[in-house]
């Protein structure tokens, strides 16, 4: 997971930054609760640090956890926003070809499942997030007092796994939004090749990093969503 902060582009520089710390200092400790171990010359010396072991990887364990669900909401997000980038390219080359008395209007429910896909993924990142802000909340209550229950730990956990489980399904539903997009796509080209003299390539419309030609214009840019974790 240290790997996964440290390398991903999509969690702020601040938020990595405190998560790194927080993992380093844990195995700092563990480190040191590791020698102490080894120098330890009685059962009851042992049964202590073995106690101190677990108390620095439960106080630990969650917040790890807490960042990977973060990692995962970033990535989630960031498919998102490009969906609904591509979700307007799409308006607009409908838009355009409607300008040019091409009939597109049986391609209205498969445009119309495009965007309900899109949305009921949004709206599941949505609730994936509010479930992570209810887990970092738990997590900050049970640290409070400086001691982390077994109980705490597993509320924080579960809730946690509520939310991965709600981005898992909002990016198996932006990965079919991309299917029907693809079968949309290929039928507008043709038919927008077959009218005019404009010729609009695959990637132009399914890759957001490809723009449309000039003369059907270019949707606004949408920002990439961010998940705040501290």
């Amino acid at each position: 997971i240290k790997s996964y902060v440290e390398s991903n582009d999509n969690i702020q520089e601040a938020d990595a930054t405190a998560a790194i710390s927080e993992i380093n200092t844990a195995l700092t400790e563990l480190e040191d609760l590791k020698a102490k171990v080894n120098a330890a010359t009685t059962i009851n010396e042992l049964r202590d640090l073995a106690k101190q072991v677990k108390d620095v990887w439960k106080n630990i364990d969650h917040r790890i956890k807490v960042h990977a669900a973060k990692v995962v909401l970033s990535n989630v997000g960031e498919i998102l926003s490009r969906a609904e980038h591509l979700e307007r390219k799409l308006e607009r080359i409908l838009a355009f070809a409607e300008e040019r008395g091409i009939d597109v209007s049986d391609l209205s429910s498969s445009t119309d499942e495009f965007s309900n896909k899109v949305k009921s993924a949004r709206d599941k990142i949505s609730e994936a997030k509010a479930k992570f802000e209810e887990a970092k909340k738990l997590r900050d209550e049970a640290k409070a007092d400086g001691n982390v229950t077994d109980a705490e730990a597993e509320q924080v956990k579960t809730t946690l796994r509520s939310s991965r489980a709600l981005a898992k399904e909002a990016h198996q539903l932006l990965k079919d939004a991309h299917e029907i997009l693809k079968t949309i796509n290929k039928t507008i080209r043709e038919r927008i090749k077959a009218n005019t003299d404009v010729d609009i390539e695959e990637e132009q419309v399914t890759n957001t990093e490809s723009d449309l030609p000039e003369i059907v214009g270019e949707p606004e840019v949408l920002e990439v969503m961010e998940v705040s974790a501290t």
